[in-house]
């Protein structure tokens, strides 16, 4: 490769780089949106919630920055991150949601 080819990929590179990632501004859910997600594993599979054991319903609101009673620490398109009173979870865009209390399962949106 010659030195003008190098430095003209290396270029090409940074004015790719730092073109606006309109991906990272978009977010998984929509103000409004509730989702249901149902625990196979962990302290949140015994839960009574109001769709049965183990299935609890979130519904998110913008303005409040919150996932039903939890705090949303990060919100992108990939995953949301939302710390409640005793734990913190992921809801993965993958569908799979996991705890730190070791509750596990999966989500899907409300119907």
């Amino acid at each position: 490769m010659t030195p003008f080819f190098l430095s003209a990929l290396f270029a090409a590179s940074l004015s790719f780089a730092t073109l606006p990632s309109f991906a990272a501004a978009q977010q998984m859910l929509s103000d409004g949106q509730e989702i249901v997600a149902t625990f196979s594993k962990g302290p949140f599979s015994s839960f009574q919630g109001r769709y049965g054991t183990g299935k609890v319903g979130f519904t998110y609101r913008k303005s409040s920055n919150t996932l039903g009673p939890a705090s949303i620490l990060s919100h992108t398109g990939d995953e949301i991150v939302a710390r409640g009173t005793s734990t913190t979870c992921t809801f993965r865009k993958n569908a799979s949601v996991s705890c730190k209390n070791g509750s596990r399962g999966v989500w899907q949106l409300a119907k």
